[in-house]
């Protein structure tokens, strides 16, 4: 029998749950959180909280095991929103999933752990935008799951599926910093600043996020202090 455990926090996330900036790095005042309401086959729920959750507003979350099922997403940007190019961000999906704006396959990310991304500027209307996301969760062994179970006890937790992390848009220009390394030593620290220029991207191609980009007009700086 499961217990309903709540929190004092609850009415203060239920329109916008996570509605501040995910990221502690590189903060952007063009942000535009996605969290909230959403569809997952046909059903409301709130995003970024798990189907299997009772505060996603799935009904049978108790009993939820969809092993393929589908987000939707409807959103118009601000005007004046778009800088040069946008960048649509995940925090974690769990397990395998395949992102479409506006019908159009823009990527997809395997496991269940790490933030992805993609560049959907040549997908986003001025007008509403249509953001699905399939999603696959098997629990496959060979991928890591943590102590998620089916048949939960002792050890093994109640699964979680699919989006529960934030998920937003930033704008940026065409060319900004993606990444910073920071690496520090006994006489100081090294910073590394990973820069991408937006004619470096092809995108025509599927990207994923389990390869790293590589192109000649990403290049990285370095600096000693």
């Amino acid at each position: 029998m499961f217990c309903s455990l709540t929190t004092p926090f609850e009415k203060d996330t239920k329109d916008m749950p996570f509605g501040v900036y995910p990221r502690p790095q590189l903060k952007r005042d063009s942000f535009f959180c996605l969290n909230g309401k959403w569809t997952l086959d046909g059903e409301d729920i709130t995003v970024p909280y798990p189907p299997n959750s009772r505060i996603s507003g799935i009904k049978g979350y108790e009993t939820f095991d969809k092993e393929n099922f589908r987000y939707e997403k409807r959103f118009t940007l601000p005007e004046n929103f778009n800088k040069g190019r946008l960048i649509l961000h995940f925090g974690a999906c769990d397990q395998i999933c395949s992102v479409f704006v506006n019908g159009k396959c823009i990527g997809g990310h395997t496991g269940g752990y790490l933030p992805f991304s993609f560049d959907i500027t040549e997908c986003v209307r001025g007008s509403e935008n249509v953001l699905n996301v399939d999603v696959k969760d098997t629990l496959d062994k060979t991928l890591p799951y943590g102590k998620q179970k089916k048949k939960r006890g002792g050890m093994w937790y109640t699964p979680v599926s699919g989006i529960w992390q934030s998920v937003w848009i930033e704008s940026v220009p065409d060319s900004y910093i993606k990444n910073i390394k920071i690496t520090p030593d006994l006489k100081g620290a090294t910073v590394e600043t990973v820069a991408m220029h937006a004619r470096a991207v092809d995108h025509h191609r599927k990207p994923h996020t389990d390869i790293q980009q590589k192109s000649s007009d990403a290049h990285a700086h370095k600096s000693h202090r």
